[in-house]
Order: structure tokens, then C-alpha cells, then sequence
């Protein structure tokens, strides 16, 4: 029985082009008003965070392991790629920053919230720290966010987590602080 060999055929599959949405423009050279539009907005989150971006964390947050075990380090840093999730966001209401930790999706606008039981709270210490001309820090909620000036805009570069019990003397203290 003779085998016969396949015969390409003439209708090749289609390739349709996938035409991406086109980068943002910078929101503003002016870092605070750059800031508001980054807390706010999916598609500026995407296209203004450095890539990749570092993450630290305290070990035992990542690995499951007792706070302050002296045989593991204190600290797991990460490189992450895509939009950095960012656990605040700028209420025009009340002209203030405000607790949400959901991720934006790509093309989302955070809008606050109307019902009562959802609207968020105030982030108490939320502070941005002017370190040089080309970066601030942003305080909150137990974190450090670095975000610096490059190729005309400001980018998200990196997220430090300050977490107390991360430094406590093993094993007596750390046990205390957990209770």
C-alpha cells in the first residue's frame, strides 16, 4: 500500500494582526498630579511601571515560615513583570488618597464607590517624599513605593514592605508580638 504524502493547502490559516491600544500619554511631568492619575487609571498603571519591578516582602509572608527564624533570611525580594498593584487610590471627593487594593483592569477608572458600606477609608500617614529631582517614595499602609523620572515620565520601580515583626529577636519577642 503506497502512502501518499500530504498536500499543503492553499488556504493557509489566517493571521489577523491584534492592533494594541496605544501607550497613554504621560499624565503630568508634576509628580503629585502624575501620582493621582496612576492610582486611578488601569491603562496608565500598565504603561508607567518599570518592567521588570522589584517587590521585597518579609520571607515568612512568601515561604510559610515562623517571623524572625533566625535560619531564614528577613526578606524575599521578587522581580515582578506587568502593571504594579498599588493598594491606594485618589478620591477627587475628598481630595485625599483612600484604601482599595483591587487590581485595575486595562482599560478601569477606579471611581469611588456610592453605597455606604463600600466606600473606602482614608489611608492615615499617606506621605510623598520628594528624594531628588527624579524620584519620590510614597508611604502607605505599610509599604514604600519608589517611582522615578525616566524617558520623560515618571515609572513605578519598586515596593518595600516595612514590616515590624520581619525585625523581631527570635524566638522570644516575635512569639509576644504575634499574640
Amino acid at each position: 500500500m503506497a502512502q501518499t504524502k500530504p498536500v499543503a493547502s492553499e488556504e493557509a490559516p489566517a493571521r489577523v494582526a491584534v492592533s494594541r491600544p496605544a501607550k497613554p500619554a504621560c499624565p503630568s511631568q508634576d509628580f503629585k498630579q502624575f501620582l493621582k492619575s496612576f492610582a486611578n487609571r488601569g491603562d496608565v498603571q500598565a504603561a508607567y511601571t518599570a518592567q521588570p519591578y522589584k517587590v521585597k516582602l518579609p520571607y515568612y509572608w512568601v515561604h510559610s515560615t515562623a517571623a524572625g527564624d533566625p535560619r531564614y533570611p528577613r526578606w524575599d525580594v521578587q522581580e515582578r513583570h506587568g502593571a504594579a498593584q498599588i493598594g491606594y487610590r485618589f478620591d477627587t471627593r475628598t481630595n485625599a488618597y483612600v484604601s482599595d487594593s483591587g487590581k485595575l483592569a486595562l482599560d478601569e477608572q477606579w471611581r469611588r464607590p456610592e453605597q455606604a458600606a463600600l466606600k473606602p477609608r482614608k489611608i492615615g500617614g499617606f506621605k510623598i517624599k520628594r528624594l531628588s529631582a527624579g524620584r519620590y517614595e510614597v508611604v502607605a499602609d505599610g509599604f514604600v513605593h519608589s517611582y522615578v523620572k525616566k524617558s520623560g515620565c515618571w515609572y513605578f520601580e519598586q515596593s518595600w514592605s516595612f514590616e515590624p515583626l520581619a525585625y523581631c529577636k527570635w524566638p522570644e519577642q516575635c512569639k509576644r508580638w504575634q499574640e
